[in-house]
């Protein structure tokens, strides 16, 4: 971390008499000569890893890939009536989309992967997440 002081004397004249003037005091009634007015601190950037992860931009960009999946493989594969919001997906339980992430993550696993099986993935995993409450599949008492 740098660190840089800025006493009294660094400042211009006016900056001088606008502070002196808003708190009605003279330079010889205070100590700035002695401590600083101000200090300002910045953390030091560190060498950059060669692979460089950004994981909140990754995701924003990796959340329009979803929305996009969503509307056009999902919304109406499983939509119960033409316009409604609701699916037969809002009506299971949470356990069937854990199974239905356990099965295409097995397909990955065993080298069969598909084009939208990370997809399917992060949507059951959000149906999952949506079917519990947000709270732990198996224990309704503890929350996420």
């Amino acid at each position: 971390m740098k660190t840089v002081e800025i006493y009294f004397k660094d400042l211009i004249p006016e900056a001088q008499a606008h502070i002196m003037k808003e708190f009605k005091t003279t330079e010889k009634e205070e100590n700035w000569d002695v401590f600083p007015i101000s200090v300002i601190d910045r953390e030091e950037e560190e060498e950059e890893p060669v692979v460089k992860i950004k994981r909140v931009k990754d995701w924003m960009i990796f959340s329009h890939h979803m929305q996009r999946y969503i509307r056009e493989q999902t919304v109406g594969k499983y939509s119960m009536t033409r316009g409604s919001d609701i699916d037969l997906m809002s009506i299971a339980e949470p356990e069937i989309a854990i199974f239905n992430i356990l099965k295409y993550a097995l397909r990955i696993h065993n080298g069969m992967m598909k084009p939208d099986d990370l997809f399917k993935i992060a949507h059951y995993s959000q149906l999952a997440w949506a079917l519990s409450g947000g709270k732990i599949i198996g224990d309704e008492k503890v929350p996420v």
